[in-house]
């Protein structure tokens, strides 16, 4: 794949992603920070 640099967030408490995997044609965020899953269609 090709490496991807500055996804930005809107939602303000979504901070510092420390999983990524890509699934159904999203690429599937989380975070410790807060008990959220955020995507990203690809």
């Amino acid at each position: 794949g090709e490496a991807v640099a500055g996804v930005r967030m809107t939602h303000p408490e979504f901070s510092m992603v420390t999983g990524i995997v890509e699934a159904g044609g999203r690429l599937w965020l989380g975070t410790i920070g807060a008990p959220y899953l955020g995507w990203i269609a690809l």
